[in-house]
């Protein structure tokens, strides 16, 4: 193994198939390719990249087209799971680095890199029962235990959803993963071997360690929202476009913050 090893993580682009397409005073093609361009220009390029989801806005292949030439030019492995404005059927055909494990149709996968098992779920569950919310199915329940049981190496997560409380009356039991408990129970005995579990789907950067397991969220450069406590999600129309650039070490994981303006 080759320590360290670099990935920045990203999501909820919401990108249409007109690149001109504004939303509450947001232009969500415009700053995608802005961050592209910054990330093409890091003074340390990543070994790969992870897109947590809401790739599109609604789900076009159009707009996942124009996604996938983006991220074509950091000429580095990109790695998608489906959010909930998701087609699945489209995010599970784009362009992506090597996979070890894919459980289609339920588009989880697992891919290696320097001995370390990285794990991509899908949350959308059921649309018509859940909307914005998501939900872990028995059978991507089960993939996960697969894949856990079948290393002893060390394991890191990525999904949509987020699988914990966020301490937000607007936000909890609204649109985060309504069995995200049955997800931490599941984790919990294997904390040792966990980097981190990394997600989109709320907009903002947080950072949660319940029980010794880190868990860690990215903005969104569509439209990031305040989380407060109490009241509405208010939206951030001037907040700059963010990514996260982590670093696994042979005993550490560092989860570094940027953003560049709109």
């Amino acid at each position: 193994m080759s320590y360290p090893l670099y990935f920045v993580h990203i999501s909820d682009t919401h990108v249409h198939p007109d690149k001109d397409f504004e939303i509450h005073g947001r232009v969500p093609y415009r700053n995608a390719e802005s961050l592209v361009n910054a990330l093409k220009d890091l003074p340390t390029p990543p070994d790969f990249i992870v897109h947590t989801g809401d790739v599109t806005n609604d789900g076009q292949p159009e707009a996942y087209a124009l996604v996938e030439q983006l991220l074509d030019r950091l000429e580095v492995p990109v790695y998608y799971a489906a959010g909930n404005h998701d087609d699945p059927d489209q995010v599970r055909v784009m362009a992506m680095g090597e996979r070890t494990a894919v459980a289609d149709p339920l588009c989880s996968y697992t891919f290696e890199n320097e001995g370390e098992r990285f794990i991509v779920l899908h949350t959308q569950g059921p649309r018509e029962e859940i909307g914005g919310s998501g939900r872990l199915t028995e059978e991507q329940l089960g993939f996960l235990y697969e894949q856990i049981e079948s290393t002893d190496g060390r394991l890191t997560l990525f999904l949509h959803h987020c699988p914990l409380h966020l301490d937000c009356d607007w936000h909890d039991d609204r649109i985060d993963l309504l069995n995200g408990d049955d997800l931490h129970e599941a984790l919990v005995p294997h904390r040792d071997r966990i980097r981190g579990i990394f997600f989109g789907h709320i907009h903002r950067g947080v950072q949660i360690v319940k029980d010794g397991i880190h868990y860690a969220s990215v903005g969104s450069p569509y439209m990031p929202l305040d989380l407060w406590p109490e009241g509405e999600a208010d939206r951030d129309p001037d907040a700059p476009l963010p990514f996260n650039f982590v670093t696994l070490t042979e005993d550490s994981l560092i989860i570094k913050q940027h953003s560049i303006p709109v």
